[in-house]
């Protein structure tokens, strides 16, 4: 399941801070509610990632239009 975070900052800077990028903690699964901390393994990042990818292809129009938007923002 994928969990949206704002991290208050530009792609720019998201991109130069890397893991050091103030990540949430999540103290129970927002799907099932299990209260446990949770620690992504490498499977479980890149099923997430992927998943992430095949959400964003389903409407490279809109995905395009906001990168677009962002951009034009930032000049």
């Amino acid at each position: 399941m994928i969990q949206f975070h704002d991290f208050g900052i530009d792609v720019q800077t998201y991109a130069e801070r890397g893991k050091e990028n103030d990540f949430p903690l999540l103290k129970k699964c927002p799907h099932c509610r299990a209260k446990r901390p949770l620690h992504a393994n490498r499977k479980e990042l890149r099923e997430s990632i992927v998943s992430f990818l095949e959400h964003l292809t389903q409407f490279p129009e809109k995905v395009l239009q906001r990168i677009g938007q962002i951009v034009m923002s930032e000049n």
